[in-house]
């Protein structure tokens, strides 16, 4: 992964993950699939393919089709009377320290210190079928720190194989960490400021995210790379990232209650020193081996599956 690529929201709180992901759409009550495959040798990013559909190419670009809801509210189905911008699907992202032992802790990465995080991605519907290059103007992306501390809970793995994999959800996995608590929200992306002012005002508080995602609860655990995740990376990928790589799992509060951690996400570790610092060869970061949830290094998340919105209560998060 390029450091400098990791600043883009330098403004708001000094760095961010991946580029934009391409994800697909599964049907109404489902989500989206985010592929999470990417240029072997270069930085890890997300792109998306659903229900698992992923086109396995090694630049980032899935085939993104749609399951042809594309009426487009921002409850996941909408009758396309608001003309700005309209979300379909959200992801959320954890950067952290991570400590070898359970833990998620401050880190500094080219001179500039921060807290444990979440980045928001909000995509429109026919952000989901686009190539990498023409996703401008179809997402939005929001900041928060995450105020968590360690927990114990399981992660769940898909249990169905079509819509919304997570009803029922699978089988139960054990963490090597796990962390729950709140967000709050610092700002948006600059880069996507324009869109993430452009919301409905009648579904979103003062047309913007800010107020909605703040003060959310938000949960988030790692373990081992489950075959679900590993399955939207190619093979290149595999070789080159897997040992570095590992499951994250992320639990936020949907409609009807659920507040369960799913995969939704993979994370890749990167080489931190005992005082935090990450480190930078030339301009790229330093994969380091999981080794088990026991290695320290810097983590940072990779959507795999967003969450249609439709399953959320917007209201309701905290």
């Amino acid at each position: 992964m390029r450091a400098a690529r990791l600043l883009f929201l330098l403004s708001t709180l000094g760095c961010s993950p991946s580029d934009p992901k391409n994800e697909d759409t599964s049907p109404d009550g489902g989500g989206t699939h985010a592929d999470t495959d990417t240029d072997t040798g270069d930085d890890p990013n997300t792109d998306g393919g659903t229900d698992g559909d992923t086109d396995g190419d090694t630049d980032e670009d899935t085939d993104g089709d749609t399951d042809g809801d594309t009426d487009g509210d921002t409850d996941g189905d909408t009758d396309g009377e608001w003309p700005g911008f309209t979300p379909y699907a959200v992801g959320f992202e954890l950067f952290a320290g991570y400590d070898g032992d359970a833990n998620i802790t401050e880190f500094s990465l080219l001179g500039t210190g921060f807290p444990p995080y979440v980045v928001i991605t909000l995509a429109d519907l026919e952000y989901f079928s686009l190539p990498e290059d023409a996703r401008e103007g179809h997402f939005c992306e929001v900041v928060a720190l995450f105020n968590g501390s360690n927990a114990a809970f399981e992660g769940y793995t898909p249990g169905a194989t079509t819509g919304d994999l997570w009803d029922p959800h699978g089988p139960a996995v054990s963490l090597w960490g796990a962390w729950t608590g709140d967000l709050s929200v610092l700002d948006m992306a600059d880069e996507t400021r324009s869109l993430c002012v452009d919301l409905d005002p009648a579904v979103w508080d003062g047309g913007t995210p800010m107020t909605t995602f703040d003060g959310m609860r938000f949960a988030a655990g790692i373990g081992e790379l489950t075959d679900y995740s590993a399955s939207g990376w190619t093979s290149e990928t595999l070789d080159v990232f897997g040992d570095s790589m590992m499951t994250q799992f992320i639990a936020v509060r949907r409609a009807d209650g659920d507040f369960h951690a799913y995969d939704w996400n993979t994370a890749f570790l990167w080489e931190m020193d005992d005082d935090g610092v990450v480190r930078v060869d030339g301009d790229q970061l330093v994969p380091v081996p999981v080794s088990g949830g026991t290695r320290a290094g810097y983590m940072t998340g990779a959507s795999f599956w967003y969450d249609d919105l439709v399953n959320l209560d917007l209201g309701a998060l905290d």
